[in-house]
Order: structure tokens, then C-alpha cells, then sequence
């Protein structure tokens, strides 16, 4: 999916705690889930389902919302 948003010229940045040091592609910038760094993107993709993300935080926070894990519910919130 990263790859898909890239090539259309998004700037794309990823949050996953369990990933370790896994290679991440160069362009993709690894960041924490803080409730600045939420707001401050246009998209939230919720691909995975971790207890350390706090998701009340991302669902009061975030513009727009793609859950594919369906935990999250508002106007904001679309599911995959």
C-alpha cells in the first residue's frame, strides 16, 4: 500500500511498534503515533490492530480515518 501512495506522490509515514528494525523503504518515514503527529496527516490508515496504539486519540484526532481493522467508529471513519 505504501508503495501504491508513493507513486502517486504522497508523502507516506509509518507507525508500528512491533516492526522492530525490519528494512522499511527509504521514503516511507518511521514515526510514533502521537497525537501530533496525527493531526498533522491528511490520512490515517489503520491496517493493524496493536494495544499500544491508543485509538481514541487517532478517532478524536485525525482528519480522515481508513480502518481496516474496524475498531473505530464516526463521520470521519471509512471501512475497508
Amino acid at each position: 500500500m505504501a508503495e501504491r501512495l508513493l507513486a502517486l506522490g504522497a508523502e507516506v509515514r509509518a507507525v508500528d511498534p512491533h516492526i522492530g528494525d525490519r528494512r522499511v523503504d527509504a521514503r516511507v518515514h518511521r514515526v510514533e503515533a502521537t497525537p501530533d503527529e496525527v493531526a498533522a496527516a491528511d490520512a490515517v490508515l489503520l491496517r493493524v490492530d496493536h494495544d499500544a496504539f491508543d485509538l481514541g486519540s487517532i478517532e478524536n484526532r485525525a482528519r480522515y480515518i481508513l480502518d481496516t481493522r474496524h475498531r473505530l467508529r464516526g463521520r470521519r471513519v471509512e471501512h475497508l
